[in-house]
């Protein structure tokens, strides 16, 4: 290449670059919209919207999409719902014969990743409430604090769902992680995403493609993964249980209470201070993948 051409090329490009970065550094300080397209400092809107006080609800359902949603403890005995968005939401908020219907849909909205201002709904409820409480998310994150009665049902097509503490749960979800802390009974289906477990009485799991993680079990699992490791660390068994995986390693650190079924097409298996005398029995599968108990 001739030098003068070259040197021509490098000055070009280097203006280019000047003109982008200066570009992106303006869109960032000036909280750029265009249309749908949002692109803002990472964070969630504190602009409201809406809010909505109810005294009583012998059912409550959540609609959302396009917004994360965060379920919190009230302060008092009300239900309170609460709207934030700097964007145009379809709303409602109802209370017909005591079931409460909240919807907070937002359409043909695209945000630029993790630099996008979100929108929220929060919605808080008394710490005992232990009626029906569904929740049926498009898209968005779903954050529930910790509450003594709650059985959430949970409906989610993407994102992620958090639980610090539930009583018990069913949870339907496409793609996205599940993360919990504390439920006694726990019935998840899920499409692509990691499931982390800190604390459960009873667990059933069916599972696409993710990694399983249970810190603690305390009465029965049975699991069913499609690709992913499962890794438990202590499971006490007072039920019949089961884990099949087709392909990834299973491991356990600690299990007791069952005699331990375990066998695989492909991998190794190593199980440590198994008791076939016990009356219970936990079967572990796996197509392909190592087998580690004790």
């Amino acid at each position: 290449m001739n030098k003068g051409v070259a040197i021509t090329f490098i000055v070009i490009l280097s203006i280019l670059a000047i003109v982008l970065t200066g570009g992106f550094i303006f869109l960032l300080r000036s909280n750029f919209t265009w249309g749908s397209f949002n692109l803002t400092l990472g964070s969630y809107s504190d602009k409201l919207v809406d809010s909505k006080t109810f005294t009583s609800a012998e059912e409550i359902n959540v609609d959302t999409k396009a917004i994360d949603l965060f379920v919190d403890v009230s302060d008092d005995e009300n239900i309170t719902v609460e709207l934030y968005s700097d964007k145009e939401v379809n709303y409602s908020f109802t209370n017909e014969n005591d079931i409460v219907n909240l919807k907070a849909h937002i359409n043909n909205y695209i945000s630029f990743g993790f630099l996008s201002k979100s929108p929220r709904l929060v919605v808080k409820v008394p710490k005992e409430y232990a009626a029906k409480f569904t929740i049926d998310s498009k898209v968005g994150d779903i954050h529930i604090a910790s509450f003594e009665s709650l059985n959430p049902t949970i409906k989610s097509t993407t994102g992620d769902i958090k639980i610090e503490k539930v009583n018990e749960s069913t949870i339907d979800v496409g793609t996205g992680d599940v993360k919990i802390t504390e439920v006694k009974v726990l019935n998840i289906k899920q499409g692509t995403g990691d499931i982390k477990v800190q604390d459960v009485d009873s667990i059933d799991i069916n599972a696409n493609t993710g990694d399983v993680k249970i810190q603690k079990v305390n009465n029965k699992m049975n699991i069913i993964n499609g690709t992913g490791d499962i890794k438990i660390q202590d499971a006490i068994i007072n039920e019949n249980s089961s884990i099949t995986n087709r392909t990834g390693d299973i491991k356990i650190q600690s299990l007791s209470g069952a005699y331990i079924e375990a066998d695989n097409k492909v991998g190794d298996v190593k199980v440590n201070n198994n008791d076939r005398h016990l009356e219970l029995t936990c079967t572990i599968h796996t197509n392909t993948g190592d087998i580690r108990v004790n």
